[in-house]
């Protein structure tokens, strides 16, 4: 399932910036929730934005941040991926150092948005 699943989710993390943002809200809302609950909070978060009633603390912080620098830190990401000159592993370490400094994604959950959206661009 993994190879299957994970691809497309590479595939649409990659495609912009906008769907980008929601790969990593989508990681930021599944902190300390049951898994089965993580689309439900994705859909309000669509229909409501920062207004969501699961958008709050550290949430709410990745959500304001992303808002703004999703862009850039696409382009960074993307960058990063198409690069020639570094190994995979290489690759892993940048894109690692990059989501750390998202707010409210530590070391597991930046490792969670690494595998969706870059791992099977190594395979």
């Amino acid at each position: 399932m993994f190879k299957v699943h994970n691809l497309k989710i590479n595939s649409y993390a990659q495609r912009n910036p906008n769907n980008f943002f929601l790969v990593v809200m989508m990681v930021s809302l599944s902190i300390q929730q049951k898994w089965a609950l993580v689309g439900s909070m994705l859909s309000d978060m669509l229909e409501n934005k920062s207004d969501s009633k699961y958008i709050w603390g550290n949430k709410k912080i990745t959500f304001d941040y992303m808002t703004t620098h999703k862009h850039f830190i696409y382009a960074q990401m993307m960058a990063v991926l198409s690069s020639k000159k570094l190994t995979d592993h290489a690759k892993a370490i940048s894109l690692m150092k990059i989501f750390l400094k998202i707010p409210g994604l530590g070391i597991p959950k930046a490792g969670f948005v690494c595998q969706l959206v870059a791992v099977t661009h190594w395979n």
